[in-house]
């Protein structure tokens, strides 16, 4: 039966129904309107800062922007820093994309805020969640017992001095021989290994530090971790989980770290089955002074698994090559100021007692602390420092809002400005130095004598970082490198062949010292540590 017939008007009630469902329809979509609109108009946008290495008219790609950005990020940086002066801008890096660049005096402004993450551009730059770059995310939280073995222990440094002595006397006897004519050596190619065998001293103790197996591994890891990096880069995103599984490089690191654990694992094993016998026994416990031990009794206070092979990588890659590179470049600035020398050995012969160097020595090495501090500044390892991510908007102080997930870093130009440093281009030994001394040296800015020690940071020196990421290894390098210098100036002689000049190299932001640079080097006959 037909119902309108049968109930008459009751298409008024249809239409008033079909009338109120629009209404409402109406209704929600203007609520949803009115809520978007006032999203829209709540949420603010990043400032739009200008970008210093734009595409090209009609250029769509950013390849030619990111070769240009290896080849020549220095002057692209300059170039900005010319262009917008104390503001912060943008450029197109090849490593991890778009990047804003602070100036130096945001480094105190952001140097401890915990919304800029350290961790997540590591990964950026590194992949440190994939199978072979594990080392890479080791240390990267406070409480990861890399970082706290690095705090707790390679900064209490008075028993450390002894061992990378004696380890020093050993490893030039071995790498810069007792050849007492003057002879050619590349420099880097003897520091590497050098610094490899001091370093592995305390990392890994006597019984392993001078494994070849073991060193060939510290030495390789972080070249081939670059160049895994590197090629991982050129691979969409969303494929990278899959590729890096058939990526040469990337097998390659898998096989180091695999290489690694088999090697220190069944010393440390060995050290576990010895303990449990001593305590059994109830003899005293095995002391062992090295990160072996450290890592272990952090994991036990901690009551967490780890893998030795990987907090072992973890601090060859922060360490070595670092470490080796300031040696080199220091190195090289002396032989181009050999007036420096002498004052540095007398300095040296000063601090030795009974032919040994203790830590107050170190401390008291204040000319050598000036010395490799100025190396440091005129070539750090970065362009710029203090990469983070922003983990949350962010707003600075100068107003400029930066959103989540914004990768930034904070220039070094003030190592090279003028306003801050007296001839900021000429290496000067004695400049930290007078600045310790006197506060100020020379018509450089006031600095206080604490910011003039080598491993001080601020935003006037960022060569070790700044604030709450700064190399946390910066104690323990400094005296590797006073203990390094000091056997070398006492027991060799080095200079500058004719014709040669140092060039140093930059690739995209890293700064690294002249991979082909050459010294001459002869052995000062019967010379020791103390004469």
């Amino acid at each position: 039966m037909n119902s309108t017939v049968d109930q008459p008007y009751s298409w008024l009630g249809v239409r008033i129904d079909a009338f109120a469902d629009r209404n409402l329809l109406a209704a929600s979509v203007g609520t949803v309107a009115v809520v978007l609109l006032v999203y829209l108009l709540s949420v603010r946008k990043a400032t739009r800062l200008p970008l210093v290495n734009p595409n090209r008219t009609f250029e769509f790609s950013t390849s030619r922007v990111r070769k240009e950005w290896l080849v020549h990020a220095k002057r692209i940086i300059e170039a900005g820093l010319r262009q917008f002066p104390g503001r912060p801008f943008n450029m197109m890096a090849a490593d991890v994309g778009m990047t804003t660049v602070l100036p130096p005096r945001f480094a105190n402004e952001i140097r401890n805020n915990p919304d800029l993450s350290f961790v997540e551009f590591m990964a950026h730059l590194f992949f440190s969640n994939l199978p072979g770059f594990e080392p890479t995310r080791e240390g990267m939280f406070d409480n990861d017992i890399g970082i706290v073995v690095i705090q707790k222990y390679l900064t209490s440094l008075a028993r450390m001095t002894e061992p990378l002595s004696e380890e020093a006397e050993f490893a030039l006897h071995d790498i810069y021989t007792e050849n007492e004519d003057w002879h050619i050596e590349n420099v880097k190619n003897i520091n590497l290994p050098f610094v490899a065998r001091l370093s592995s001293r305390i990392f890994l103790g006597e019984e392993l530090c001078r494994n070849e197996e073991w060193l060939k591994i510290t030495v390789n890891y972080t070249v081939d971790l670059m160049r895994a990096a590197e090629q991982l880069r050129q691979v969409p995103g969303p494929f990278r989980r899959l590729v890096h599984w058939f990526l040469p490089e990337a097998k390659g690191l898998r096989a180091e770290v695999k290489q690694a654990g088999d090697i220190i694992r069944p010393v440390l094993e060995k050290r576990r089955r010895e303990k449990e016998r001593h305590r059994d026994q109830g003899k005293p416990p095995v002391d062992y002074y090295d990160a072996i031990e450290w890592f272990e009794q952090t994991a036990i206070e901690k009551g967490r698994p780890y893998d030795p092979e990987i907090v072992q990588l973890f601090l060859s890659t922060v360490a070595i090559h670092t470490t080796s590179d300031l040696l080199t470049v220091t190195m090289l600035d002396i032989a181009r100021n050999p007036d420096i020398i002498e004052p540095l050995r007398e300095e040296i012969r000063s601090v030795v007692k009974d032919g040994q160097l203790l830590k107050k020595g170190l401390g008291d090495m204040k000319l050598m602390d000036s010395v490799i501090k100025e190396s440091l500044r005129l070539k750090p390892i970065g362009l710029v420092s203090m990469r983070r991510v922003a983990t949350k908007p962010l707003t600075l102080s100068d107003g400029t809002y930066l959103t989540k997930g914004t990768k930034m870093a904070v220039s070094s130009y003030k190592m090279w400005d003028a306003e801050t440093y007296a001839s900021p281009d000429t290496w000067d030994g004695y400049r930290f130095l007078r600045m310790r001394e006197a506060g100020q040296g020379g018509g450089d800015a006031v600095i206080t004598p604490h910011e003039a020690l080598l491993v001080s940071t601020s935003e006037r020196h960022l060569g070790f970082g700044h604030g709450k990421h700064a190399c946390p290894g910066r104690f323990f390098a400094a005296s590797e490198l006073k203990v390094a210098l000091a056997h070398i100036l006492m027991k060799y002689d080095f200079k500058l062949p004719e014709g040669v000049e140092v060039k140093h190299r930059v690739t995209g932001a890293s700064f690294y010292a002249d991979p082909f640079a050459q010294l001459a080097i002869r052995r000062r006959p019967g010379a020791t540590l103390g004469s």
